[in-house]
């Protein structure tokens, strides 16, 4: 935001602004780092994204549950599962603590940036 327009941008009623060149740039950078997770939406002004994560066929979280992968010390508490995609059966999931991960699962995460890599890092590993 340029603070020159910062009173113009009050009587427009604005209460919070994206800047655009930080989130293009954070996203070639997930891109790059993390070729399997997509971010799909950013939330809070920001301050947290939905991301899609495609969980490979070989990946040790495969038959594992929700809720056991969110008490792993290695899942980061500040990333929250919202749904599952099974493109094979085209169904969209809202996936409980009983869920069992599948290969071939795209999930859904809620988190900032900061999260995203280690949880990604534990859904994927092979």
């Amino acid at each position: 935001m340029d603070p020159r327009y910062e009173q113009a941008y009050k009587l427009a009623g604005v209460t919070s602004v994206v800047r655009m060149a930080d989130l293009l740039l954070n996203q070639i950078i997930m891109e790059v780092e993390q070729p399997r997770v997509r971010k799909i939406m950013v939330l809070g002004g920001g301050k947290a994204q939905i991301y899609a994560v495609k969980i490979p066929d070989q990946a040790r979280s495969i038959g594992m549950a929700i809720r056991d992968i969110t008490r792993e010390k290695k899942f980061p508490k500040e990333c929250v599962f919202t749904g599952v995609y099974r493109e094979e059966e085209g169904e969209f999931l809202f996936p409980r603590g009983n869920y069992i991960i599948r290969g071939g699962d795209t999930v859904s995460l809620v988190s900032t940036s900061q999260y995203i890599k280690p949880a990604t890092d534990f859904l994927t590993r092979i």
